[in-house]
């Protein structure tokens, strides 16, 4: 009997010690970051042709580098289901929009980061020179961000979606320096 309760009470703590292991690894260990709810109107020096350009920001929160990061932009336009007959039920139709660049191999950690430091490379400033703001004046149509990315340390893949809901989340005001992803 007393190697029967010792088998018990070591198999119990071997499962406890694995599930509690693996939630650290699957929960706690995949990437981290923060977009932020504002789109920003800038005056768009780099392209000709194209007088504004609207910038996206994300903040890697993650203590190891995040890899093969993919980005997207959709216009998610919003139209009734089973040819009107009830207002809640809506179909959304995906259009993807164009990103001047969609894909970053490598985005730092936050782990050198200082408030007083030069550069704040966990902090992605992205751009797109499709017109938002047509898009998003209209009711039945939204924006949509997506991003995939892997953790550096374990390689576990997370996807992070933002949407984009109505003229006022576009700002005419340029995103401050590092951690801070609002618009003032």
């Amino acid at each position: 009997m007393e190697y029967l309760w010792g088998f018990l009470i070591g198999f119990g703590s071997s499962l406890a010690a694995s599930f509690s292991f693996l939630y650290f690894i699957l929960y706690r260990m995949r990437p981290k970051i923060v977009i932020s709810p504002h789109i920003s109107k800038r005056p768009n020096p780099f392209d000709e042709g194209t007088p504004f350009m609207y910038v996206f920001k994300i903040v890697n929160k993650s203590f190891h580098p995040a890899f093969d990061a993919s980005i997207e932009l959709y216009e998610l336009h919003h139209y009734p289901a089973e040819d009107g007959k009830e207002d809640d039920k809506l179909n959304v139709r995906y259009i993807p929009l164009r990103l001047k660049k969609s894909h970053f191999a490598r985005i730092p950690s936050k782990k050198g980061y200082k408030k007083s430091s030069v550069y704040a490379e966990h902090c992605i400033l992205f751009r797109s020179l499709e017109n938002l703001e047509l898009i998003l004046r209209e009711e039945s149509k939204s924006v949509q961000l997506q991003i995939t990315l892997r953790h550096g340390l374990t390689g576990l893949s997370r996807c992070f979606t933002k949407n984009y809901v109505g003229i006022s989340k576009i700002k005419d005001k340029p995103f401050p320096f590092g951690d801070n992803v609002e618009i003032n």
